[in-house]
């Protein structure tokens, strides 16, 4: 299983599970900073050292995540690929009349937004860094926000409701969003005995 490097500093800024792709998902900004101050590298080139590593590992074959002399492990976890998510600050969020969350995209913009938007922008996330700059959900955020649409699903209707549209559209549609699991990371072998005094948020932007 291939994760970006150094996984001793990197791997606690795993935000979680892409639900579509099965990417996991770190935060960008977190990374970068951690890139500059361990490698001693300029913004530009821990840039360019991270988008080289999510190159590498997501064109690398499915069956590479072993070595020759490695053994398969019922209880670890493989992963399809990996994603950097850049956060869209405050500032891009905007509240219309009715009080409902926007985002405002330009009319040329190819990629895929997740409708009802009135309900839905509020779980926009940010973008990918690289590929299409693909928009990021949060998952849990977009359940809510398909329950305040349809007042009378259960939480199991909007699972259900993404499971079988969400998931499946995804395989048409160009551009199509990546839904960001977030309680991934609690259920997660990877981090068995996760304890660290030091959080993503330390190193995101004011």
């Amino acid at each position: 299983m291939f994760r970006l490097q150094p996984s001793e500093n990197l791997d606690r800024f795993i935000l979680g599970q892409d639900l579509i792709g099965g990417r996991l998902i770190y935060d960008y900004s977190a990374c970068l900073k951690i890139l500059m101050t361990i490698k001693g590298l300029s913004e530009e080139d821990a840039k360019a050292d991270l988008l080289d590593q999510v190159e590498k590992i997501n064109n690398m074959p499915e069956d590479s995540s072993m070595s020759e002399n490695d053994e398969y492990e019922e209880d670890v976890e493989y992963f399809s690929g990996v994603a950097l998510l850049a956060r869209y600050d405050d500032a891009s969020r905007k509240r219309g009349t009715d009080g409902k969350i926007f985002l405002d995209f330009d009319e040329s913009d190819q990629r895929t937004l997740l409708e009802n938007r009135k309900f839905l922008d509020v779980a926009i996330m940010g973008e990918l860094v690289h590929d299409h700059h693909e928009i990021v959900y949060n998952y849990d955020v977009l359940l809510f926000g398909m329950l305040e649409e349809n007042p009378d699903w259960t939480p199991t209707d909007a699972i259900e409701w993404f499971e079988y549209n969400t998931v499946r559209s995804s395989a048409y549609v160009p551009f199509y969003p990546l839904v960001l699991d977030l309680t991934w990371r609690f259920r997660s072998n990877l981090f068995p005995n996760e304890s660290s005094d030091v959080s993503s948020e330390d190193f995101l932007d004011d």
